[in-house]
């Protein structure tokens, strides 16, 4: 039977999860050998996780896990104690959780893999995977070092591609606070204005004055349509076919295009190397990486790479006849294939990828800065002649 429930440790941190116990006192056992204190219980049929269990983790606090629990691994702690240990000293509640309810299913003799195959959406596939490979091959110290490697440069990358588009979303948010102040406060008193001198309120002033109104006194309406129609793009994004046309139409935009399939490359390269190096064979390291890409349409494009390499077509043609790949990448795939050392290849020049990355961005943020400027200028001058006008009508109607 299961048992959501609700504890607290020895220093009052609550924590919940779900455990299978055969019944309360076995939950309250249970939990007691892990130094917790039951505080409430409640048998469930369903054993479908709690939503807060399938929010992923973030790419650095999946880096500071793998760093964690190898050093204990390595060190020659088992499996347990070390999960055990990293779980006492973490901070997140719900890692707290996840780390007990493994450790509860490793005690009964589950693999750590398929323990952690209940939280593919917290710790994202490719890790569960990647844990499965060290588990089956001996190396799972060795594998979690690799991962370590691999989230750290994903948080890196994911780091400086918020910092990059922080500048222009600021730009956005403050031409929007201009422009509703503007609109909600100035131009209403210019028009209160016009009234009273008895000057006709020019025609731009009249409609935004209009709009504004209508939107003061239907905001809820507004407000819910809105939501509503949010939604309904979300829905339609949903669709398999709608969603893989959005996706190709990605690495058809010109400037967007490049940073998008060097971002791919550098992922495709990075989670290679480490399947490869770990003794994962091409045939198996296909399934794990694919989903990977996040692109419905690149997928199927890499899908029928998978099926030409099956065929015994080579992996460097088999990328090649996607045409979708660089021919830098595809060049470093064949050096590999033919020296039977793809995966070495692939992670000495991950780098380089990551590198292009970086470039590709800052040439995309490049030319987003330039054009947000020149509309925020047009934003200025629409303003200023919507307000010096009407003040020059007025003079001329005074004088």
């Amino acid at each position: 039977m299961n048992w959501r429930y609700r504890a607290k440790t020895m220093d009052n941190t609550k924590i919940t999860g779900v455990i299978e116990a055969g019944d309360e006192n076995n939950l309250r056992a249970i939990l007691s050998e892990q130094k917790f204190f039951l505080i409430k219980a409640k048998a469930v049929k369903n054993s479908k996780l709690s939503s807060k269990f399938r929010k992923r983790l973030t790419f650095r606090q999946l880096a500071n896990f793998s760093r964690q629990w190898s050093a204990m691994l390595s060190s020659g702690v088992d499996i347990r104690t070390s999960l055990q240990t990293v779980r006492d000293h973490s901070e997140n509640r719900v890692m707290k959780s996840v780390l007990t309810m493994l450790y509860v299913d490793i005690s009964k003799g589950t693999d750590i893999s398929v323990a952690m195959g209940k939280f593919t959406s917290f710790f994202t596939p490719f890790f569960v995977h990647m844990i499965q490979v060290g588990e089956m091959s001996g190396n799972l110290p060795l594998v979690l070092k690799q991962l370590t490697v691999y989230y750290e440069n994903e948080d890196r990358l994911e780091r400086k591609l918020k910092q990059a588009f922080q500048y222009p979303k600021i730009l956005l948010f403050f031409s929007g606070i201009v422009v509703l102040i503007i609109s909600f406060f100035i131009l209403p008193l210019f028009a209160n204005l016009f009234n009273k001198l008895q000057v006709p309120v020019p025609m731009i002033i009249r409609i935004i004055n209009f709009v504004t109104s209508v939107i003061k006194r239907g905001w809820s309406f507004i407000l819910f349509g809105v939501l509503v129609f949010v939604g309904g793009i979300k829905y339609l994004f949903r669709k398999p076919k709608i969603k893989k046309a959005v996706d190709q139409f990605k690495t058809k935009v010109p400037i967007y295009q490049r940073f998008l399939i060097s971002s791919l490359t550098s992922k495709l390269s990075r989670a290679l190397s480490i399947l490869l190096q770990s003794s994962v064979n091409l045939m198996d390291s296909f399934p794990i990486v694919i989903p990977l890409m996040a692109n419905s349409f690149i997928e199927t494009k890499l899908h029928q790479a998978f099926s030409e390499v099956l065929k015994g077509t080579s992996f460097s043609q088999a990328l090649k006849e996607v045409n979708l790949f660089r021919s830098d990448f595809l060049e470093m795939v064949k050096v590999g294939e033919q020296s039977g050392e793809l995966g070495a290849i692939l992670d000495a020049t991950t780098a380089y990828f990551d590198e292009q990355v970086l470039d590709n961005m800052q040439n995309l943020v490049g030319l987003i800065e330039p054009t947000l400027i020149v509309l925020i200028a047009c934003l200025i001058i629409v303003i200023m002649s919507i307000v010096f006008f009407p003040l020059m009508n007025i003079m001329k109607y005074r004088f």
